[in-house]
Order: C-alpha cells, then sequence, then structure tokens
C-alpha cells in the first residue's frame, strides 16, 4: 500500500500479511505513516496505490458492519483528559458502530 497527502509520500510501497487472531503493535518515530498505513490497510482512508484483503476481499468493498465483525481497531482519542494511563485510555477508544468506520 502507498498513501499520498497532497504532494507528500506518508506512505510507500509497504506490504504486510495478518493471520487470524494476531495481535499487532506498529512503532515508530512520530510522522513515519503509521496512522495512515494502518488507516488504508482498513480502507478508511484511501490508498494511492495497492489493494488491503480482508478474506480475501477488497477492504474497502465491505461495508462498515462487515469491517466491525472482522476487524478489532482501537485508534488513540485526540486528547487524553489530564494524567492518564494507557490501561485506563483503553475504554475511552470507541466502537465499531462510530461515524469514523463510515468509508
Amino acid at each position: 500500500i502507498s498513501v499520498l497527502a497532497r504532494e507528500s509520500v506518508l506512505v510507500d510501497d509497504a506490504s504486510f500479511r495478518l493471520g487470524c487472531g494476531e495481535f499487532v503493535a506498529l512503532l515508530g518515530p512520530n510522522g513515519a505513516g503509521k496512522t495512515s498505513l494502518i488507516r488504508a490497510g482498513l480502507g478508511l482512508q484511501s490508498a494511492s496505490a495497492g489493494l488491503s484483503l480482508l478474506g480475501g476481499k477488497p477492504v474497502d468493498a465491505l461495508s462498515p458492519t462487515q469491517r466491525a465483525r472482522q476487524i478489532a481497531y482501537l485508534p488513540r482519542p485526540g486528547r487524553l483528559p489530564g494524567r492518564i494511563v494507557s490501561a485506563t485510555s483503553y475504554p475511552l477508544g470507541g466502537s465499531a458502530t462510530e461515524r469514523r468506520w463510515a468509508a
């Protein structure tokens, strides 16, 4: 998958495969394209090149409900209130029924 924003390359020809039931953490410095890669892979953001498949089907062809039944995605909230730790922020992630899942 490749992702562009205006004329900037955010993700350049990234490729990976995940198996059923695997848990993944994507680490890297700020601005490295982690969020863009995940969002494009989930069909929540347009990829400029490449294809993301889920169960052999293009992920952007699935309805938001079909995606939500197969993918667990917990984005970091934009701003956390005060001093908060990871274990506390987990429930703040939202749910698959939120508007952001609509393509």
